[in-house]
């Protein structure tokens, strides 16, 4: 109800809407939401053995996944409200890894607003799980930079170029330098039960290369790199990622 009330505010502008969405946030979160972050589905939850709480959501969202919704949008001006959604967040990414299929509403909502809402990283977004720095040199006929970049232990990301059109390929990219050449490694063979012909992916480590016209490395290095990216484990691909890489000496 408190989201259906946001969208006729955003549909009509009057601030009604907001107000009783919030009245209901309140609410949520005096009666439903404990103190480590987890959404229990009554108000008698303390007299239970088992504690009363969603096990899954899947296109109708759960009562867990609309109140972390909710507070996530409330919270982009309401800073109480983006570190409980955080909260909740945190108590259910344990599940989400576990079985994403099971949380779907979930899921969706947390890649929508994981990058304007959390101010800790977020399980569900690929960035979370991939480092990258960049280092440049000048060598005798061009200017070089090397990005390498670091894949946590059971994550991989495709391979460029991607062995299928729907897939997303690593990309880097250096802003001001459309003359740069890209120089991807091969990738590995990585073979998933749904695919037992393989795809090519970058496992634990990989470093791609960027070739640079004389004297272009001072200029490139005001701006960092621009690193695009999907991060996917045996089971799921989580959204993509871009991450900007500063380039060091």
């Amino acid at each position: 109800m408190a989201l259906g009330f946001l969208a006729l505010g955003d549909a009509t502008g009057e601030p009604i809407w907001l107000m009783r969405a919030s009245a209901l946030a309140r609410a949520i979160l005096e009666q439903f939401v404990k103190a480590d972050g987890a959404v229990v589905t009554t108000t008698a939850d303390a007299t239970l053995i088992v504690p009363a709480v969603d096990l899954q959501d899947h296109d109708a969202p759960s009562g867990t996944s609309a109140a972390y919704a909710l507070l996530a949008r409330l919270g982009a001006p309401e800073p109480r409200y983006a570190e409980l959604a955080t909260k909740i967040l945190t108590h259910t990414a344990p599940k989400i890894e576990a079985s994403p299929q099971s949380w779907a509403s979930f899921t969706a909502s947390a890649a929508q607003f994981a990058t304007s809402v959390h101010t800790v990283p977020v399980l569900l977004d690929s960035a979370a799980h991939v480092k990258a720095t960049a280092q440049g040199r000048c060598e005798h006929d061009h200017d070089e930079i090397e990005v390498t970049i670091a894949i946590d232990d059971g994550y991989h990301v495709n391979a460029n170029p991607a062995s299928f059109d729907y897939l997303i390929p690593t990309k880097v990219s250096i802003p001001g330098a459309s003359d740069a050449k890209v120089i991807y490694p091969a990738g590995q063979v990585f073979k998933p039960k749904f695919l037992p012909d393989g795809i090519s992916v970058y496992k634990g480590s990989a470093t791609i290369k960027i070739e640079l016209p004389p004297g272009n490395l001072a200029k490139v290095r005001s701006a960092p790199a621009s690193l695009e990216l999907q991060a996917c484990d045996l089971q799921t691909c989580l959204p993509p990622a871009t991450i900007a890489v500063p380039v060091g000496q």
